[in-house]
């Protein structure tokens, strides 16, 4: 496996790329298929066998997703469900904390995913999604903890976002967590 990191600097005090508000929140109910039971004491050997390490993510979902035989496909939906619920969660919290409405946000800062699912959660703000930094995904991908840095980076490169934008900050990961963040420009 392979993991990142990123890091930003913030400075207080500043007219321009003002935090509003931070928040968070975490459903501890996935933690376990965060967990991979590779072991903890290996045997010292001349050479670790490849089979120790390769991992069948099907397999391992359907353990965890469906553990009694349940239908895999049932749980997969309630599992996006969740998802869904969450993302929408705490967006709503951010704008209720901010005294704002939906039609106040200018543009959608979040991390890159895959259309339908950032489509589904534009609509739900009521915005197109060419509000948002799906044409950044589209070809760059997946680029870990760097997502949000990179995309409002290229947002101000490539003039999309201008002083007195509110832009709503997105980002979800495995566990499930959620984060959102409102900031004016």
């Amino acid at each position: 496996f392979g993991d990142g990191a990123s890091a930003g600097i913030v400075r207080c005090n500043l007219d321009k790329n003002r935090i509003i508000k931070l928040k968070f929140l975490t459903d501890g109910r996935f933690s376990e298929m965060q967990k991979l039971n590779l072991g903890y004491r290996m045997p010292f050997v001349d050479a670790i066998p490849l089979e120790w390490f390769t991992i069948d993510f099907h397999k391992l979902a359907i353990q965890e997703l469906a553990p009694n035989g349940e239908d895999l496909r049932e749980q997969l939906k309630w599992y996006q469900r969740v998802m869904k619920e969450g993302s929408l969660q705490i967006m709503n919290e951010l704008l209720t904390e901010c005294e704002l409405e939906k039609s106040e946000i200018d543009y959608i800062l979040a991390y890159n995913y895959n259309r339908p699912a950032l489509q589904e959660f534009a609509n739900s703000l009521d915005l197109p999604l060419e509000k948002t930094t799906w044409y950044i995904s589209e070809y760059c991908g997946h680029l870990g903890p760097a997502d949000i840095f990179y995309n409002f980076t290229r947002l101000k490169e490539d003039g999309k976002i201008k002083s007195g934008d509110k832009v709503a900050v997105f980002s979800a990961g495995s566990g499930y967590s959620w984060s959102a963040g409102l900031i004016e420009i």
